[in-house]
């Protein structure tokens, strides 16, 4: 049986929040449980709502959507963030996955790209948009040659790492692979531990500055505009 995912919606623009929650009811597996147009209403219905992921703009009156998704973080841990945004500048975009998003959309993007990456997140996975590889890129690969202090990850490590930074899902990593998603898990919490790494950013960061992913092979891109 399908969990559903219990899903916030955090935009203040109200036609624009209608048709992402449209969007999400039609689907089977995901739950709109609230729909706010900023910050702090969306702050206090975490607070007494149940609610697993959330979808937030940047642009927000008041709080910005970086401080939203950094103290709804602190707050809820366990919470699972997507940006969803006009701004696709590199500062944009990495100052939100420092902030605790685990995925980063464009809002001209095709609409199915919101809920492909909504469901890579869910399933453990990292989603940044096809046409923000290359900004996301040109962020990380300056960081400087790779660290000879850093220990060596396995073969296998590195095949499941480049698969998660290319926005696959844990049971699609697993299937590729053909092992469990319980191994998958084991290998990224194995890694992440060797490599101290912390977050999406130094996940990200780490897979380019070595050479495991390139920013032109992310699989994800832009088509038809699907958001108003």
């Amino acid at each position: 049986m399908t969990v559903n995912q219990q899903i916030i919606v955090v935009e203040d623009h109200p036609i624009f929040r209608k048709g992402v929650v449209d969007l999400l009811t039609a689907e089977p597996d995901f739950e709109v449980v609230g729909a706010v147009g900023d910050a702090e209403s969306a702050l206090d219905l975490l607070a007494h709502t149940p609610a697993t992921l959330m979808i937030v703009d940047i642009s927000l009156p008041g709080t910005s959507g970086f401080e939203l998704a950094k103290r709804a973080k602190e707050r809820f841990p366990a919470l699972m963030i997507m940006a969803l945004s006009t701004h696709t500048k590199q500062s944009y975009v990495v100052r939100m996955i420092q902030s605790g998003a685990t995925g980063y959309i464009a809002k001209e993007s095709a609409a199915h790209k919101l809920i492909e990456g909504l469901r890579a997140i869910v399933s453990g996975g990292v989603y940044l948009d096809g046409q923000l590889a290359p900004i996301v890129g040109d962020s990380f690969q300056g960081d400087g040659p790779s660290d000879s202090s850093k220990p060596n990850i396995t073969k296998r490590e590195r095949e499941i790492l480049a698969l998660l930074v290319e926005g696959h899902s844990l049971k699609e990593v697993a299937a590729q692979l053909d092992i469990s998603p319980k191994t998958v898990e084991a290998h990224r919490a194995n890694f992440m531990k060797k490599l101290d790494l912390h977050n999406t950013i130094d996940l990200v960061r780490y897979a380019l500055r070595e050479g495991i992913i390139k920013p032109e092979h992310w699989p994800f891109q832009s088509e038809t505009k699907g958001f108003p």
